[in-house]
């Protein structure tokens, strides 16, 4: 049922998704015809500080075009695509949404990427892939959707290969406060699980993994989000990524957001970690 409400959150609200992307990338000056897939921007990565996050997690993995990386939690497939564009990764992209996943493939055909991408529907707490499948997992605001943080880290754990490594970038609780809704991931409480950083370190080290780094991004995801939403402010009008997703509340979600992290009650971390050989 939580899934269920989570994936609704996602993206109940969009009807012909991909239409909607395309019209907002129109709108916004892209032609249609010859588009690339550097495009899409920010409109396809559901984190913060999006491709500066993607880029700067990428770095600390050596990766090769022999990769093989395990998306959980794909969504639209941004990361994804710059993995594969840039290391020539073979990645399998796991989500909720099967609307996303779709809108996903649907993007590395148009980007002739689809021999290295690929996209199903299904949950990350009952991964279909068998043990040692994958040399990396990597995740990026997935957890705070989870309650069972354990049960999540441990199934990355089952299909990583042995001497594999974990990428998560994840927002986690910070003074224990409760936070402002709405944010991003959730309208309410009800589908929000923030784990403190005791807590998401146990989960990560129960499952067998070995954490090598945890890196507060904290500091530089409040300061690139007051400068969106200073931008908001100035433009007077959401752009056209943010109506095809929150419609006229961004506004609302964004001052949370920021509210949240200017007082601590959220912090987000940069987390590398190894799954052992024995």
């Amino acid at each position: 049922m939580i899934e269920q409400d989570v994936a609704k959150h996602y993206c109940g609200r969009s009807t012909d998704l991909e239409e909607k992307i395309l019209q907002a990338l129109q709108k916004s000056g892209k032609d249609l015809n010859n588009l690339v897939w550097t495009d899409l921007g920010g409109l396809d990565e559901f984190h913060l500080r999006k491709r500066e996050a993607t880029v700067e997690m990428a770095e600390l993995l050596n990766l090769q075009p022999e990769t093989r990386i395990l998306d959980a939690g794909s969504g639209l497939g941004g990361p994804s695509r710059y993995l594969a564009s840039e290391f020539g990764c073979h990645i399998t992209g796991i989500d909720l949404s099967g609307t996303f996943c779709n809108v996903a493939r649907s993007f590395a055909r148009r980007f002739g990427l689809d021999d290295r991408l690929s996209y199903q529907q299904g949950s990350v707490l009952e991964l279909p892939f068998q043990d040692d499948s994958f040399d990396v997992v990597w995740t990026q605001h997935v957890s705070m959707n989870i309650g069972n943080k354990t049960g999540f880290f441990t199934e990355l754990a089952r299909v990583l290969k042995p001497d594999g490594m974990l990428a998560c970038y994840d927002i986690i609780a910070g003074t224990g406060v409760p936070i402002d809704f709405p944010v991003p991931w959730a309208e309410t409480e009800k589908i929000s699980f923030l784990a403190s950083a005791e807590e998401q370190k146990q989960a990560i080290t129960y499952s067998g993994l070995k954490i090598l780094s945890w890196d507060d991004k904290s500091q530089e995801a409040l300061a690139w989000l007051e400068i969106a939403q200073e931008k908001l402010r100035e433009e007077k009008e959401l752009p056209q990524s943010h109506k095809v997703f929150r419609g006229e509340g961004f506004s609302e979600v964004m001052s949370n957001l920021v509210r949240n992290f200017q007082s601590g009650r959220t912090r987000v971390v940069q987390i590398i970690g190894r799954k052992p050989v024995s």
